[in-house]
């Protein structure tokens, strides 16, 4: 294994990279990096998944800050968006809530089943599109760098 001292420099320059190529506020920064920790402790593997509620109300007995639940959702999309928690990501579902997975398979099956999803979502939409006639046939530039 590498030296702790320089994994965890590394580590806060990446956080620090990211952060500021984003523009989060000292508030969101704070708790990203706050949740990242949480789930590396308490919500790692599928067995210690979490819906919103429970993670809100176990990191607010911890003293670890009054998140909503839509700055909860905000952090864990960055932290996805930016992928600071390689090679493990933070999955979800609504049976199971969110989990911190290093499991490659599991983490593909996650994958798999949000491009399912997507399609879905699509194909409820395709009749409306070309009703519309619509000029946009691609997704917006945001969700673009998919793929």
């Amino acid at each position: 294994m590498g030296d702790v001292g320089n994994d965890l420099a590394d580590f806060r320059q990446l956080i620090n990279t990211n952060m500021k190529n984003n523009r989060l506020d000292k508030f969101k920064t704070d708790n990203v990096q706050m949740l990242q920790s949480a789930f590396k402790e308490m919500y790692k593997g599928l067995k210690n998944a979490s819906h919103t509620d429970k993670i809100l109300l176990d990191l607010r007995g911890k003293g670890k800050g009054n998140l909503s639940p839509q700055t909860l959702r905000d952090c864990i999309g960055q932290i996805r968006k930016n992928d600071l928690l390689a090679p493990g990501f933070i999955c979800s579902d609504v049976n199971h809530g969110y989990w911190l997975s290093y499991d490659s398979k599991e983490i593909k099956t996650y994958f798999d089943k949000q491009l399912d999803r997507m399609g879905s979502q699509f194909e409820n939409v395709a009749r409306l599109h070309r009703r519309l006639g619509s000029g946009k046939s691609t997704p917006p530039k945001s969700q673009s760098t998919l793929f």
